[in-house]
């Protein structure tokens, strides 16, 4: 087994990254085989090519599982997201279910205000990145883990988002009860991909063992909006026992 270090990833993030870029990532690090060091050279290859001038986006999601602290509160996107959270010079944002984490400059601006609401409707951290220029990087992993989707249909207005839920988020000494609206199910995103024309928004490349879906985040926004408005129960996943999903369906009576 080759062993994968920091310097072949930036070798193979410079195909497609530059200094003073904004991205989102979207990552699995078994994708990229067996990495010396880790997620934190994965990150610090990250942060090494897009530098302090530039920006570095990453889901934490929580999903309301527990109350939310945003300066302890573990997430459950994977171990790179995890890792990067707790690194130095990091923001969170508080919203409970879905939050973000950022690096570099703007990172408190583009997070700020992402509380309890909609967690990707109009002025939320991922959609401000999008109308910003943002680039997003699925890196070893499909549309079934990108957010960017969640943000189309916000823009496209579907009907059954933003389920309500009961979550505990961190106030003063203690904890209070709020609703957040939570996304819906991203398991059907795939089925997305055929709309965006994969030789047309998507460019697709290889770091180490990983393939990388690369894309400009306002062009498969602009993009996926329409195609949701034309095709509101697309990404509908197929499992009859997805709750998210059964929701979905009960508007097509």
């Amino acid at each position: 087994m080759s062993v994968v270090t920091r310097e072949k990833l930036k070798a193979d993030f410079e195909n497609f990254l530059a200094a003073g870029m904004k991205i989102a990532v979207h990552s699995s690090l078994s994708s990229l085989g067996y990495v010396e060091g880790g997620a934190t050279e994965v990150i610090m290859a990250l942060t090494d090519i897009i530098t302090s001038s530039g920006l570095i986006m990453m889901p934490t999601f929580t999903y309301g599982r527990q109350p939310y602290d945003p300066d302890v509160t573990i997430s459950y996107t994977g171990i790179i997201p995890e890792t990067f959270r707790k690194m130095g010079g990091v923001e969170r944002s508080c919203h409970p279910t879905h939050s973000y984490c950022a690096w570099g400059r703007g990172a408190k601006d583009i997070l700020s205000g992402h509380e309890v609401e909609e967690p990707f409707k109009k002025g939320t951290p991922l959609e401000k990145f999008a109308r910003q220029g943002g680039f997003v990087v699925l890196l070893g992993v499909t549309h079934a883990a990108n957010s960017l989707i969640h943000v189309a249909q916000e823009a496209a207005q579907l009907p059954y988002l933003n389920r309500p839920k009961k979550v505990l988020v961190k106030k003063g000494a203690g904890f209070k009860e709020v609703i957040a609206r939570r996304a819906g199910c991203s398991l059907g995103f795939d089925k997305i991909a055929p709309f965006l024309g994969e030789d047309d928004l998507v460019r697709k490349y290889t770091v180490a063992e990983a393939e990388v879906l690369f894309m400009n985040a306002n062009d498969v926004l602009v993009r996926g909006e329409k195609t949701l408005k034309e095709n509101p129960f697309l990404l509908d996943c197929g499992n009859p026992d997805c709750f998210a999903c059964n929701e979905m369906r009960a508007f097509k009576i």
